[in-house]
């Protein structure tokens, strides 16, 4: 077994290392930033239902809610910015709106993505399968694998793609959820859906689903094990 010396001076030593690495870091992103090179990304890491409570107060970090659609002309994406007012936005719009608001936050503000769409799989010796009772409600089922889960899911992907590819000055976490408004009463448009999605992470209206052993599509897309948990506005505070 190594040894390793734990005296007081070489704990003092190790720290004014991490000090003068740090200082120095700092000094090459400003260099890199002065002359324009971005060598940061996005990094996704799935949320939890312990994150919640970290995202739920607005003035300590900043949420994204995407109510995501994927069509080809209409504006289909309901976006919710923090206390904003959400807008309506085509797909590859709603993807540089949270490009732009990714590159110009602090980067140590946390911020919070929840998508409105499948993020994670499950099968059944080899076969597609359900995540979870809350995809089935009486005679209604919401699966990601079949009806609007697939292209969804496909959409889901593509997004996070992009975001994974938009130049940073420094890495940038992202903490992702996923969102579940298909169970309504009544129907409503992207952007009801996308305020739904924020209060039930601002004010905790919201059931959370956790999905034990589903496949993440971040592991997947950039090897990131873990299944972000699902949040379903409770009735009533959709629309």
């Amino acid at each position: 077994m190594p040894t390793v010396d734990m005296s007081a001076e070489a704990i003092l030593a190790r720290v004014r290392e991490a000090s003068q690495l740090r200082r120095a870091t700092l000094a090459l992103e400003r260099a890199a930033r002065a002359a324009g090179i971005e060598n940061g990304r996005v990094v996704f890491r799935p949320g939890a239902r312990t994150d919640l409570p970290r995202f739920a107060e607005p003035d300590a970090s900043h949420l994204l809610c995407v109510d995501l659609g994927f069509a080809a002309e209409e504006a289909s994406c309901g976006l919710a910015i923090n206390h904003e007012v959400p807008t309506l936005l085509t797909f590859g719009a709603c993807c540089e709106e949270v490009a732009a608001r990714l590159r110009s936050w602090h980067p140590e503000r946390p911020v919070a993505l929840v998508l409105e769409a499948p993020l994670s799989m499950a099968f059944r010796d080899g076969n597609p399968c359900r995540r979870g009772a809350f995809e089935r409600r009486d005679d209604k089922a919401r699966g990601w694998y079949h009806g609007t889960g697939a292209p969804m899911l496909l959409a889901a992907r593509t997004f996070l793609a992009r975001l994974r590819q938009v130049p940073l000055a420094q890495d940038r976490e992202v903490t992702l959820f996923e969102g579940f408004v298909s169970f309504k009463g009544e129907r409503s448009d992207h952007r009801a859906d996308a305020i739904a999605l924020r209060d039930a992470v601002r004010r905790g209206h919201c059931r959370v689903h956790e999905v034990p052993g589903g496949q993440s599509i971040l592991e997947d897309l950039f090897g990131v094990p873990g299944a972000p948990v699902v949040l379903e506005p409770l009735p009533g505070t959709v629309g």
